[in-house]
């Protein structure tokens, strides 16, 4: 609630605080991973990522923890060979989320992978017909 309220700082020092008096509540890790993410303290949002991971928190099998950790990760610099099966995995969770589509596709073209951006611009295409046109501009300038 404070972080909604605008004071972030006192909502993290409560946070570590909570953190510092059970370590193994996965909650309070993973809230303070939140909260780094979004002040823009990526470097601190990861390590309280790895953190909870360590401590058993899975948070890639729930589309909108894995799309926080995707974030945390590609803004700290996170290679496309570690961020593309999350991006996979993602659309396996909600095929129907555009976003993770354009992420993968993307992440595809830029590792060099044009077939695969090719496969999946044209499976999303079968989920998402109204975006032909993007999706045939795309496929255009791929060479397909």
């Amino acid at each position: 609630t404070r972080f909604l309220q605008g004071e972030q700082e006192k909502a993290i020092e409560l946070l570590q605080k909570a953190k510092e008096l059970e370590p193994r509540f996965i909650w309070s890790g993973w809230y303070l991973a939140r909260s780094y993410k979004m002040i823009g303290k990526y470097e601190l949002a990861l390590s309280e990522l790895k953190e909870v991971e360590n401590l058993g928190f899975d948070w890639q099998q729930n589309v909108e923890t894995l799309k926080e950790g995707i974030e945390i990760l590609k803004k700290t610099g996170e290679a496309l060979e570690l961020l593309i099966p999350l991006y996979e995995k993602g659309i396996e969770l909600n095929p129907q989320d555009i976003y993770l589509w354009e992420d993968v596709i993307n992440a595809y073209i830029n590792a060099g992978k044009i077939e695969k951006a090719k496969t999946a611009a044209e499976k999303f295409l079968k989920i998402k017909p109204e975006f032909a046109p993007q999706v045939e501009q795309l496929l255009k300038q791929l060479g397909y």
